[in-house]
């Protein structure tokens, strides 16, 4: 089976992800210190430099309030990721057999 060429934004989509995992994983490391020793903080700087994530992102994502970036473009779609997914899979079918769109 023939693969299917990803856009650039799938791609992009793929490393965010990849980062919002890095950036949740250094965050649930740092709670957990928090935890252990409530009466000595965890440096931030250096749990960010650890998991190689920016200090700045760290302290916004322990903030209560935060939403991925993803997250936050969802709420502003028509459609959901998983519908536009199929969408593009039924145009590259579509394609294949050289049919139009419409």
């Amino acid at each position: 089976m023939a693969r299917i060429a990803r856009s650039n934004a799938s791609k992009k989509r793929s490393v965010r992800q990849d980062i919002i995992k890095t950036l949740l994983e250094a965050r649930s490391h740092y709670q957990k210190l928090e935890k252990l020793d409530p009466l000595h903080k965890p440096s931030i700087r250096a749990i960010a430099k650890e998991f190689k994530v920016p200090r700045s992102t760290l302290t916004r994502s322990l903030d209560n309030n935060w939403v991925s970036i993803d997250e936050f473009n969802a709420s502003k779609t028509k459609i959901p990721l998983a519908q536009e997914e199929e969408i593009v899979e039924w145009c590259c079918r579509v394609a294949e057999r050289n049919l139009p769109m419409s």
